[in-house]
Parts: C-alpha cells; structure tokens; sequence
C-alpha cells in the first residue's frame, strides 16, 4: 500500500507546537533571570543608570532654573505693550487754585454788621441766631472757595458786659493749602466771633 507523507509544512506545525512553545518561555524566562541579574549588579556596583530620590528633585530644580532663566532672558528681548492708557489719578497733593483770603474776610465785615446790628441779646435768641449765623456763613463761604475743599464754621456769640471774651483755635493741618480768616463784631447788647476754616481734601 502506497502510504501518504504529509506535508512538510503541515510536519513542522503539528509535530513541534509543544516543543516550540516550551522553547519560547524557556527563553523568556532565561531572559527575566538575566535582566534581574543584571539590574542586582548595577545596585551593588553604584552604577549611574540607577537614579537616587535626591537625584530626581535636584534634575527637576535645575530644569525648573533653566526654564525660568529662558523666559526672563525672552521676556527681556520683547517690548513692553502698554495695554491700559495711563489715567492721571483722582487725587492730588497740591490745590490747583489759591484761596482768595481778601474775599472771605471782606464777607466776614459785610456780613456780621448787616446781620446784628440790630438784634438784642436774649438766651433763647442767642442759640438760634449763632446756628442760622452759622449756616449762612458757611453757604455763602462754600461760592467762593475752589473745589475739593472743606469749609468750617464757628461761631461764639456772647452778650455784652464786664467779662472779657476770648476765643482761640489750634489745627494741624498743610500752611501751603489750608486757612483761615476771622471777624468780631460788638453791638449795644452782643459781641460775636466768627471763625472760617477752610481745609483742602486729596
């Protein structure tokens, strides 16, 4: 009887699959064997392919520097673009007018004479008189001083007898802005003192 060969490639498939496989993991396994062997030497050696925990911050610092030092060193090539126009500030230190002290103290005489010549002493009167003399002053004072600045008015209003009446004032404030201007005024019954402070506000 004639007897059939297989095939020669079919031969090599069926006869050594197992063979084949055993060779493959043999080999893979040698290969773990040596790649540990190797790793195990090059830690007992002190070889510079194994990297230490310092190593790494001290490798991610100089990286960081340098990085740094690049951007420094570009952003001092490049112009400066100014985006926001520059705006001249809401304040200022110095006032742009100057105070017309001859004006206020010319108000101060019309004024105190036109409104008390003829007004008589009394306690009642005296309180509500000083408060209207108060605030009339000061709205006729605010007309004439610049802007930006802050108008103080006192006012002593005392009746006349043997006694003596002195007032006095002590501000800190700037001489190169800040002022003042004051009046008396004497009738039959009365004397007033009227004091306007004017003070400049950045």
């Amino acid at each position: 009887m004639a007897s059939r060969a297989p095939a020669k490639g079919l031969s090599l498939v069926g006869s050594y699959p197992f063979s084949t496989t055993a060779s493959e993991g043999s080999i893979t396994e040698k290969g773990k064997n040596v790649n540990a062997e190797k790793r195990s030497k090059a830690m007992a050696s002190g070889s510079p392919a194994v990297w230490s925990f310092k190593g790494l911050l001290a490798a991610q610092r100089l990286t960081k520097n340098l990085k740094e030092r690049r951007m420094l060193k570009l952003g001092s090539e490049r112009q400066c673009v100014s985006i926001v126009a520059p705006q001249v500030p809401a304040f200022a230190s110095k006032p742009n007018h100057k105070i017309r002290l001859s004006a206020l103290q010319k108000l101060l005489e019309e004024y105190l004479p036109q409104k008390l010549a003829d007004v008589t002493y009394g306690p009642k009167l005296g309180s509500e008189l000083t408060k209207q003399v108060a605030e009339e002053l000061k709205q006729m004072v605010k007309s004439l001083v610049p802007l930006r600045y802050k108008v103080l008015i006192f006012v002593a209003l005392a009746e006349k007898g043997q006694e003596d009446l002195l007032v006095v004032s002590r501000c800190l404030w700037d001489p190169h802005a800040d002022s003042c201007v004051s009046h008396n005024y004497t009738n039959g019954s009365l004397c007033c003192v009227a004091c306007v402070f004017i003070l400049y506000c950045e």
